[in-house]
Formats: C-alpha cells, structure tokens, sequence
C-alpha cells in the first residue's frame, strides 16, 4: 500500500545525521512493521471498511490518476467523484481503503513528495516549489512538509546546497 511506499521514501530519504538518523530510521522500520502487521492482522477496534467492487476500484484509481495529474490545482472533492463516476463517500473509502488514506491525505502526500523531489532537483526556492505543487500559503507549506519530513523545507534546501558544494570542492 501507498502508506508504507511513503514510509519506505522518508526512510530513503532521511535529513539527519548521527544519533538522530539512527532513530528516524529505527523508527521507520517499526513503523513499517506496524503496517505490515495490521494488514496480516486487522484489528477487531479498526473501523471496518467496505468491500469495493472492482468497477469502483478502477473508478478510484482513475480519481488517483487525476489528482496526481495536477497537484498545483487538483479538483474538488465532489467534481472529482462526480468526474469518475463515484459519490464522494464512496470515494473517500475507495481511497482510504486501497491507498490507506483519504483522498485529501493521499493529495497532501503527492504534493509533498513532489516538493522534496523538486527541493532536491535544486532549481527552485521553497516559495516556487510550494506554489507549484498547490500551497498557496508558505507557512502552511513549511509545516506539513516540516511534520512529513522531521526537517524544515528551507533547512532541507540548505543541506542540499552545502553538500553540493562539499561535493564541488572535492572534485
């Protein structure tokens, strides 16, 4: 599921260094593992969610395809459900079932995979990366990057910037 794929790439892509990175990484594995064990043992307490039919799995994934098309203006809730097909409920279960979250979880999750990406590309500042993946508000930007990934954007910007040019002075 897409919920450990994120885990999986901030384990990957871990910011810190000595103690710290060990703990982030020995906590990403637990985490992992949580994951890994409440889908061979759902819990009794987990709200159960319904079985989707395979038309609805499609229609939900075709919803995945078009949020992940346009991650600086995706459309609404309701206009995305009725674009595929599906009522909105529906929609949200399709997606916290099959992608373990919901479709506004899953949204800010592809945004926010995509700033790292482009804040590593190094093309950008962190206000141009936040617009481009639809934050229209830096300081809201800089914290859900900044709880998704343990490290501020601008730091993360930072740290890509000195290692390149540590790298530059050792060729």
């Amino acid at each position: 599921p897409r919920i450990m794929d994120t885990a999986v790439d901030q384990l990957m892509t871990c910011p810190y260094t000595g103690p710290a990175r060990r703990l982030f990484i020995e906590s990403k594995v637990i985490e992992l593992i949580a994951h890994k064990i409440a889908q061979i043992c759902p819990s009794d307490s987990a709200p159960h969610l319904p079985d989707l039919h395979s038309h609805d799995m499609e229609r939900v994934r075709h919803a995945r395809e078009i949020l992940c098309s346009d991650l600086e203006t995706p459309p609404k809730l309701h206009d995305l459900a009725r674009c595929v097909g599906i009522n909105h409920g529906k929609l949200n279960i399709g997606f916290r079932k099959m992608y373990g979250t919901t479709v506004f979880g899953y949204l800010r999750r592809m945004r926010l995979l995509e700033a790292k990406r482009l804040i590593d590309q190094g093309d950008m500042n962190v206000t141009e990366v936040a617009l481009s993946v639809g934050y229209n508000s830096l300081p809201s930007f800089s914290k859900a990057f900044t709880e998704f990934y343990g490290i501020p954007p601008m730091q993360c910007l930072k740290k890509r910037f000195w290692s390149m040019g540590s790298k530059a002075m050792r060729n």
